[in-house]
């Protein structure tokens, strides 16, 4: 009784608030499994197992703790979880065939990479740099360290693993068509001259954590075109 009059919420109130998307978003998804198969208790089980390992709440007085923060009770927390796996279950179904090559077609962004940077404001001292680089007078760890003006020089120059979507879309560029070990001269980016060199490709696998990220990244496109639509 005494939440009923939280329940008369408008559309503009909900657009107002930020959250109108994710609220068709959802209402679409309920429409999409709506008679999908429940799973057995069995399978529940394991599900709760592997949420509660994945959030470090296996100790179930950390979970019970959990729970009453979220102002949730078991029940209400088993319907969210076995929700969310129904929805993953048929995305799984509905785009196992399109996984591959959305994977190919996503692969290059989702890299990681390790680079070494240096940036300096003055071109001049870029290009002086560089040389003693190139002609191997001083490595590039060192000169980073010494000379670099952003909070690389912390690390010797070195960056990452860091996802190849997460870079500035130039260095991006730069590093997407990079051979390992190679030494950019300097470039200019906004107010900096950086020298730039790739050191690592972290090569993607399409294991079950990423076939499951991508099946969901696929659904939410679906459920996006559906709302765009109507």
């Amino acid at each position: 009784m005494g939440n009923e009059k939280y329940l008369n919420i408008s559309y503009e109130e909900l657009e107002n608030w930020g959250v109108l998307e994710k609220v068709k978003r959802e209402k679409e998804k309920d429409k999409i499994i709506i008679n999908a198969k429940y799973p057995s208790p069995e399978v529940i089980a394991s599900i709760k197992k592997e949420w509660m390992k994945h959030y470090n709440l296996q100790d179930e007085n950390k979970f019970k703790i959990w729970l009453s923060s979220s102002s949730l009770n078991e029940n209400k927390f088993l319907s969210l979880i076995i929700r969310n796996w129904i929805w993953k279950e048929w995305c799984k179904e509905k785009f196992k065939d399109k996984l591959y090559d959305y994977f190919v077609s996503k692969k290059s962004k989702l890299e990681r990479v390790i680079y070494s940077l240096i940036r300096v404001k003055d071109r001049n001292v870029a290009n002086e740099l560089y040389m003693r680089i190139k002609e191997n007078e001083e490595p590039f760890w060192k000169i980073a360290k010494n000379y670099s003006d952003g909070p690389e020089k912390y690390t010797e120059g070195r960056i990452g693993p860091t996802r190849m979507s997460d870079l500035n879309p130039y260095i991006y560029k730069l590093l997407e068509i990079s051979e390992l070990g190679q030494l950019w001269p300097p470039k200019r980016l906004n107010e900096w001259w950086i020298i730039l060199k790739l050191d690592r490709r972290i090569k993607l696998e399409l294991n079950e954590d990423v076939k499951n990220n991508l099946f969901l990244e696929l659904g939410e496109n679906y459920l996006n075109e559906i709302i765009i639509n109507k």
